[in-house]
């Protein structure tokens, strides 16, 4: 059901934009102009409403052309898009055909303001993640940043795939935030596999209001677990503490890092070990270098300051202690190399 046709003079007409008169109006002249065509292939356009009353262009005659027919949802969504990201100041229009270097691409929505050009795609039909992830690249090559709103779960989530589940029915359509990739259609009533159900209107004023991202934002109140438990040290003999897993919380998020993946970023040790002494832990971490020259955190023995590696204690992951912190910057770096989704928060990064 398009939402876009063109006139002769090759200008876009958007059937939302229209009220009910001039709806009618533009349908009655049509009949006697036929100066309305459609874009994807140029042929004759008819001016239909659905069964519930929304206006949408049809083909007069389909013939050879090869866009696939759209849902009543999809129709839907994609004025809600477009209106969201209008209210937020955005250059919002439908059903934008673009280039890239690697391949064509064509957005439900392309929504434009300042240097950002965002397209939002709606995924009602089924599609491999294969295809989304190729066809997302095709959105980075041409500039473009791609967000996806998928009808059916079990995508990757990751930084370079912002995307939500679609749930519910006409008329109270919602956006389901994952909280893992294993995630599917059978648990959209099990509440425990999302991290956020938002009815989407609401997601949508949060995603061109700046307030849907990857990671924790900075500020996030947060909670530091540290997973381990006691280990003999192979130098002096010492029971001791030791730490194998960090496990990150915000309301949102929880990343879970072993020892040595939060080493990686450095930035990040001096507030971690400052934590450690606010909290009065019997716990010690210090960096080693590889024989390649790779540095990497691990356990050290308070009492003889010998060194204990990821190998030897992964597998104790009871919990050592529970820390509140904030997102730092650091933090936030450390986080978003294996936050797992993109959380709707309240404020703007």
């Amino acid at each position: 059901m398009p939402v876009r046709c063109s006139d002769n003079a090759g200008a876009s007409i958007y059937s939302f934009d229209l009220s009910r008169p001039e709806w009618d109006a533009l349908a009655t002249e049509n009949k006697f102009r036929r100066h309305l065509h459609m874009p994807c292939c140029n042929a004759a356009v008819s001016l239909k409403r659905s069964r519930r009353g929304t206006p949408f262009f049809a083909h007069v005659r389909r013939g050879e052309c090869t866009t696939a027919p759209e849902t009543e949802e999809h129709m839907l969504l994609k004025r809600l898009i477009v209106e969201s990201a209008r209210r937020d100041g955005w250059n919002a229009v439908p059903e934008v055909q673009g280039t890239s270097p690697i391949g064509d691409w064509r957005a439900d929505v392309l929504a434009i303001k300042d240097a950002r050009k965002v397209a939002v795609e709606v995924q009602w039909s089924s599609q491999t993640a294969t295809m989304t992830l190729e066809r997302q690249e095709r959105y980075r090559a041409g500039g473009v940043e791609g967000v996806w709103l998928i009808r059916q779960p079990g995508f990757p989530i990751s930084r370079d795939l912002p995307a939500v589940v679609l749930g519910g029915k006409l008329p109270e359509l919602t956006a389901l935030l994952p909280a893992d990739e294993e995630a599917s259609a059978r648990h959209r009533s099990e509440p425990e596999h999302w991290l956020q159900v938002l009815p989407i209107d609401e997601f949508l004023n949060a995603l061109f209001g700046g307030r849907f991202w990857f990671g924790p934002a900075i500020g996030t109140p947060a909670s530091v677990h540290l997973l381990g438990g006691l280990h003999y040290c192979y130098r002096c003999g010492a029971e001791g503490t030791v730490v194998s897993y960090v496990n990150l919380v915000t309301e949102h998020d929880r990343c879970w890092f072993s020892l040595r993946e939060l080493g990686k970023v450095e930035a990040v040790w001096p507030e971690f070990n400052a934590l450690l002494i606010s909290a009065k832990e019997p716990i010690r971490f210090a960096y080693r270098t590889t024989k390649r020259g790779e540095r990497y955190l691990c356990n050290e023995c308070i009492h003889c300051g010998a060194f204990t590696g990821q190998n030897y204690i992964q597998g104790l992951i009871g919990r050592v202690a529970v820390i509140d912190a904030v997102i730092s910057p650091a933090w936030r770096k450390a986080a978003c190399r294996h936050a797992i989704t993109f959380p709707v928060g309240e404020f703007t990064l």
